[in-house]
């Protein structure tokens, strides 16, 4: 039965009481951080990501597919902003098509010069030529991840 259908006062009348019943719910007022453990690195980072974007202090985001875990993670939290992933081949591209907001980039993944390459092949197919500040989730030298703002 629908709202519209042959008993709409009773439907409209049952939807109503489940939504009195989901508001009354004590589960209504966890945070959405409190849901997601962010006990690692790559959470806590994506979380950060997040709540700038969600406060307008960057517009996109940046990183590769060689670090899973941060991409996994930034996927979950979903920030209202694109996000690139630089990706060694079409057939990693293809696959990161399969997670929500995330834009492949096929690209060499070298380290020391990722951010110049990233921002001249994104400039060069127009896909950030009128955003204002990009965050960079890399992999130091010494295997750690960091993030850059520019």
């Amino acid at each position: 039965e629908t709202a519209t259908g042959e008993y709409p006062y009773i439907t409209v009348k049952t939807m109503a009481a489940v939504i009195d019943e989901a508001e009354a719910s004590r589960y209504d007022d966890i945070s959405f951080y409190q849901i997601h453990d962010v006990g690692d690195i790559p959470t806590s980072l994506a979380q950060a990501l997040h709540v700038m974007v969600e406060n307008g202090h960057i517009e996109a985001i940046i990183s590769s597919a060689g670090y899973p875990n941060v991409a996994s993670a930034l996927t979950i939290f979903r920030p209202n902003a694109p996000i690139y992933l630089a990706c060694p081949n079409e057939a990693i591209a293809h696959h990161m098509l399969f997670r929500a907001g995330v834009h492949p980039i096929v690209i060499e993944d070298a380290q020391g010069t990722f951010v110049a390459r990233m921002e001249t092949k994104l400039r060069r197919e127009k896909s950030i030529s009128k955003i204002g500040r990009v965050a960079y989730v890399l992999e130091s030298p010494g295997g750690e991840v960091q993030m850059v703002i520019r």
